[in-house]
């Protein structure tokens, strides 16, 4: 298990990333990632369903050669073999058919093209990243009772399971940890702590309403006895065979 995604970096520096695209890239909180760990890239090609997400993304990368598109990762609307490089960051769980996007990703990657796959998973967390894992499973509830897709986040065999369908080589396979030592951070407690009355007050209307408040109301007195730590996150690293 490491710390730092210098890791990645020291594998991927060499490489230019080519045509990129980023499945699931909401407001593009992965694409800084990607700028620093590859050498260069030629273009970046951030896809989402959630029009406000990708309208955020597109203020914040409007002169980088970053497009945003709107598109279901389950149909992409590309060509086979028309992607250099293609990722998806923390969205598997986002997603109702997850091996159909991870598909759709081999589809339009060309022969040799890079695969990379970086997902927080469920088990094997310390009590901090309970907390969080505790926390981001009631915004999944509350999402999916509005209607909007969202799951609770996989065990870490289920995600290999994924990969390991895809039939693609693997280079390399590392578990990434927030480096943080202070989980108890006054600011950040309070800013979880907000975070989770923001969505308490999304469910006021279902009829599952008290459910979701008591959960809200234990996890925010979990956050200031145990503290928060952001959950582990599998990185896959592999390239997609040539024929």
């Amino acid at each position: 298990m490491v710390n730092s995604l210098n890791i990645l970096r020291d594998e991927l520096f060499k490489l230019s990333a080519g045509r990129l695209l980023d499945i699931g890239t909401g407001a593009g909180k992965f694409i800084p990632t990607l700028k620093h760990i590859f050498k260069d890239y030629q273009e970046i090609v951030g896809i989402d369903s959630d029009e406000d997400s990708l309208e955020q993304a597109q203020k914040q990368f409007s002169s980088q050669n970053i497009q945003f598109l709107k598109m279901n990762a389950e149909r992409l609307a590309f060509d086979d073999d028309s992607f250099d490089s293609v990722c998806i960051s923390n969205s598997l769980h986002h997603l109702m058919r997850p091996e159909a996007a991870l598909n759709e990703m081999k589809r339009v990657l060309k022969p040799g093209g890079l695969f990379l796959i970086n997902e927080m998973f469920s088990d094997q967390q310390t009590e901090e990243q309970v907390t969080h894992m505790l926390y981001h499973h009631l915004e999944a509830d509350i999402d999916a009772e509005l209607g909007t897709p969202h799951k609770h986040t996989y065990k870490k065999q289920e995600i290999l399971d994924m990969v390991h369908g895809l039939e693609i080589n693997i280079k390399k396979q590392f578990e990434y940890i927030e480096p943080k030592t202070d989980f108890k951070n006054q600011s950040e407690l309070d800013r979880v702590a907000s975070a989770c009355d923001s969505h308490i007050e999304r469910a006021k209307n279902l009829k599952n309403f008290n459910v979701f408040k008591k959960r809200g109301e234990e996890i925010k007195q979990r956050l200031y006895q145990v503290g928060i730590l952001r959950a582990t996150q599998l990185v896959v690293v592999g390239l997609k065979p040539v024929i």
